[in-house]
């Protein structure tokens, strides 16, 4: 769940498999709209790599910019893409996918973050996975 009170959870998502440098992955979220809200997040899906900061990055408005956060209403349920590009000269390895939502203007994540126990999240994000990328 994402913000307090909750603008959203996320139900699922789909995972794209693992990848090789200079690939596309899309990953779908589907967020359960829980709270209406005045302010127009941007949602972040970051690939984070050996050092801890994101090494590929897929922000973007939920929905392609087409659904705003302010037009979300409680009861929903939304299908959301992201596609992360990987560079050609990307090493391999193991890169933990995060998601959350911050505020363009300020840069604040919107929080708590808190994971399906309850449990609050660090940094007020989610890692969704793991993408191996692979050179072969």
């Amino acid at each position: 769940r994402f913000g307090e009170p909750p603008l959203a959870g996320l139900q699922g998502y789909d995972h794209g498999g693992d990848a090789v440098p200079g690939a596309q992955r899309v990953r779908t979220l589907y967020w359960s709209v829980e709270s209406a809200t005045s302010l127009s997040y941007k949602v972040f899906v970051h690939l984070i790599g050996p050092d801890g900061r994101p090494a590929v990055q897929g922000d973007d408005f939920p929905l392609g910019g087409e659904r705003p956060t302010t037009s979300w209403q409680p009861g929903e349920t939304l299908k959301d893409s992201y596609a992360i590009h990987l560079p050609t000269d990307m090493p391999p390895g193991d890169y933990p996918l995060r998601i959350g939502f911050y505020d363009p203007v300020t840069g604040a994540r919107l929080s708590p973050v808190l994971d399906a126990d309850g449990a609050p999240q660090p940094d007020d994000q989610i890692q969704l996975d793991v993408i191996h990328i692979d050179n072969r």
